[in-house]
């Protein structure tokens, strides 16, 4: 039987022990934070430039690769669709333009050409591909960046700014998935709940003043006429004398405040949700588009 003396021996080499495990355990989790952050900084420096280079190309890439595996890993989650993956590089091209006096002219022009590592462009793939997690194909996505990049919107001064092609993926992943919200957003993003609003209302108001003559409604007999063909045809066994086909959807919002105001907004799938109406002409062109009504739009 031991003495009460061995009992207090045993008892304070335990307490030893037992700080000496603190101390190796708090050391073990700033050099795994350490190794995170310093990830991270990685992440931030490489993913505003793809580099030409083939071999630092793939680097960056089995940085990427790294780092979604191990999250995966550590949470179970699958995060390789993500935005902050997606790289770009400012390339220089030349077009030629002819001048008013009918000369042609050789002009240079910057352009976005962009890369993401674990992503394809094939439609079928419903798990990896641009369209089943942006909602358009990668030479789309391609274009609608160097569209949006000469919009004041995305005129950036400051040092350190997320990149434009990163803004736009984010605001596309959103409207892709309504339910992700801005806890999710900076969890699964990175992406604080300020700049997650600022990257989609950016994108929208850019796209609008950019892109906004390009939906219209086919008010002139002609154009109206070559739609109305094109949804029908010359046997009259289709659809015939129709100018649009319409659709509408659910938009999940969050719940506006206060209460009763927002329960103006709820849909009879109880969410919260503004409507869009939209009609396409017979190439899948939209004509026309209506956001925010309650119920059926009758125009």
């Amino acid at each position: 039987m031991m003495t009460p003396q061995q009992i207090a021996f045993i008892v304070s080499q335990l307490q030893l022990l037992v700080v000496r495990i603190n101390e190796e355990s708090e050391s073990l989790e700033e050099d795994r934070m350490d190794i995170l952050n310093s990830s991270r900084q990685r992440l931030v420096e490489n993913m505003t430039t793809l580099h030409s280079s083939r071999k630092l190309y793939q680097a960056v890439r089995l940085q990427y690769n790294f780092i979604a595996s191990n999250y995966r890993n550590q949470y179970g989650v699958a995060i390789n669709n993500l935005p902050i993956f997606m790289m770009g590089e400012h390339v220089e091209r030349t077009r030629t333009v002819i001048n008013a006096d009918g000369r042609r002219e050789s002009r240079r022009y910057h352009f976005w050409r962009l890369e993401h590592p674990f992503l394809n462009d094939n439609d079928e793939n419903q798990v990896s591909s641009y369209r089943a997690n942006y909602r358009m194909g990668k030479r789309a996505f391609e274009h609608l960046v160097n569209e949006l990049s000469a919009h004041e919107e995305f005129n950036f001064v400051a040092p350190y700014t997320i990149p434009i092609y990163i803004q736009v993926a984010t605001a596309l992943f959103r409207l892709a998935d309504c339910h992700i919200g801005y806890r999710q957003a900076y969890m699964l993003l990175g992406v604080s709940s300020g700049s997650y609003n600022n990257f989609t209302t950016r994108t929208l108001k850019a796209i609008k003043d950019q892109l906004g003559h390009l939906l219209t409604w086919p008010s002139e007999p002609a154009r109206a006429n070559a739609i109305a063909v094109g949804f029908g045809s010359n046997t009259r066994d289709r659809l015939n004398g129709v100018i649009g086909a319409v659709d509408g959807k659910n938009f999940i919002i969050h719940q506006p405040s206060p209460p009763t105001v927002g329960a103006m907004f709820r849909d009879r799938k109880n969410n919260y949700s503004v409507k869009l109406t939209a009609v396409c002409d017979s190439v899948l062109r939209f004509t026309y588009i209506k956001v925010g009504d309650s119920g059926i739009v009758v125009k």
